[in-house]
C-alpha cells in the first residue's frame, strides 16, 4: 500500500494559467505540506524509486478551507465541487 505524502500543496490556480516556469513561486497559494518545510516545496529525500502524482482539478464554486491548508484538507473540500480532474505520475530514482 503507498503512503500518501503531499510535498507541494498549491490551489487558487487562477484559470487562465497555462503553466509554471521552472522555479516559479507564484501562480496560486501556498498550503501547507507534509514535509519539513511548511508551506514550500519539499523535495525527494532518500535512496529509490519515487511515484509523484499531480493532480489538477476544475471546480463548479471556491472551496470552503479550514486552516492550515494541508493536502488532505484541500482533496476533502473539493468532493462536491469537482467537475473534472486530470493527473500525471511520474517516478524518480533518488540516488
Amino acid at each position: 500500500q503507498l503512503e500518501t505524502k503531499y510535498n507541494w500543496v498549491l490551489y487558487g490556480i487562477p484559470g487562465s494559467s497555462s503553466g509554471f516556469a521552472k522555479n516559479t513561486t507564484g501562480g496560486g497559494t501556498l498550503g501547507t505540506s507534509d514535509g519539513p518545510l511548511g508551506t514550500a516545496y519539499n523535495p525527494p529525500c532518500g535512496g529509490g524509486n519515487r511515484l509523484y502524482t499531480y493532480k489538477l482539478y476544475a471546480l463548479s464554486a471556491a472551496p470552503s478551507l479550514s486552516s492550515p491548508v494541508t493536502g488532505s484538507v484541500l482533496t476533502a473540500a473539493l468532493s462536491g465541487i469537482t467537475i473534472s480532474s486530470a493527473t500525471m505520475t511520474l517516478t524518480y530514482t533518488a540516488p
